[in-house]
């Protein structure tokens, strides 16, 4: 049986191994994101709202870098790549903004608000899709060794504390989302 387990983690590291490839996609997938929650800002349509807004997005976008930046750093990318993809993840949010201001001047002009729950939707949709399939599901699948807890904690409780850990944690921000 434990040689199963040991086979297991091998094909996972194997698969989960960190590339350019991997960076790329990541930086896809962020950078999708991170266009529709630049249009959520710039299609707001007052201050206290702009204001929210931005807040929601500065909350997570450290976390977001955090983890493209690690994707990169694990991936021993040249510098040239690592600049390249920074700067893409950078514009991405003003790209969303401007977009954003734009989409807002022609849903006004119309006067349709469907297009702006939709937009709404896809921010949602696509921040759910990086947490949970790019981010999520590599961290619970992951076995790491842990120098503070040793072998105290099995690979299985380790697996059902991560998972939850993450739905607190989306319990905790729905909450925010009810609440605030």
């Amino acid at each position: 049986l434990k040689h199963q387990h040991h086979h297991h983690d091998e094909h996972i590291a194997e698969h989960m191994h960190a590339s350019l490839l991997a960076s790329v996609i990541l930086l896809f997938a962020l950078s999708i994101h991170s266009i529709f929650e630049g249009i959520a800002i710039g299609i707001s349509s007052n201050k206290a709202e702009v204001f929210s807004t931005t807040m929601a997005v500065l909350a997570h976008k450290g976390f977001a870098g955090y983890a493209l930046g690690s994707s990169m750093v694990a991936s021993q990318m040249n510098e040239y790549h690592f600049f390249v993809l920074v700067t893409v993840f950078a514009f991405c949010s003003v790209l969303g903004i401007f977009l954003g201001m734009l989409f807002e001047r022609v849903s006004r002009a119309s006067n349709d608000s469907t297009a702006t729950g939709f937009i709404q939707a896809m921010v949602a949709g696509t921040f759910l899709y990086v947490s949970i399939v790019e981010i999520g599901l590599k961290e619970i699948l992951l076995c790491r060794d842990s120098k503070v807890l040793g072998d105290s904690v099995s690979r299985r409780d380790m697996e059902w504390s991560k998972l939850a850990a993450f739905l607190i944690g989306y319990l905790a921000m729905s909450s925010l989302a009810v609440f605030v």
